[in-house]
């Protein structure tokens, strides 16, 4: 379930599937992609306004379930750095998600400075714009994956404290 503008839509294709984890097929849509590009759209049209907007995302990346779809173990998807690592395959998960994150936002930054997305720096919004990126939380308690990385990176807590391990 996601909610825009006071509205809610039911994403009916993951209506009465349980939690999944690992690499999921077409049959389900992968919400992050969704809100994803309704934010680049919205971008894409205020920027072309040439008025002051204000857009807010909410990427929920890096999550549980740790799912993602097939189409990122494909060449050059977010799955695909990591499908040969030694981790566990939630690991591996949570490594793309973050991958995902850092292509969406860069794509967010790209559309910034060119909005007509035809190459040209003509209508870049880039010099009259604030861009925000933050985490809602450390990560999860217990969760130093060898070989992988400490999510918290020795900081004193994790999610749900008010140490520094639980906001930064």
């Amino acid at each position: 379930t996601l909610y825009h503008n006071g509205q809610t839509h039911i994403i009916t294709e993951n209506v009465g599937s349980n939690k999944r984890n690992g690499l999921v097929g077409d049959q389900y849509v992968y919400q992050q992609n969704l809100v994803f590009d309704h934010m680049k759209q919205f971008v894409k049209t205020n920027a072309q306004k040439k008025q002051p907007f204000f857009a807010y995302g909410t990427w929920t990346l890096p999550h549980t379930d740790s799912s993602m779809p097939q189409a990122e173990a494909n060449p050059g998807g977010a799955y695909e750095p990591y499908a040969s690592k030694s981790w566990p395959s939630n690991t591996k998960i949570q490594a793309a998600m973050i991958t995902m994150i850092d292509r969406q936002i860069g794509q967010l930054i790209d559309l910034i400075d060119d909005p007509n997305e035809d190459g040209s720096k003509d209508g870049s919004i880039a010099d009259n714009t604030v861009f925000i990126f933050a985490s809602d939380n450390g990560g999860a308690e217990g969760h130093v994956d060898s070989g992988a990385w400490d999510r918290n990176e020795g900081l004193k807590g994790s999610k749900s404290s008010l140490n520094e391990g639980g906001i930064r």
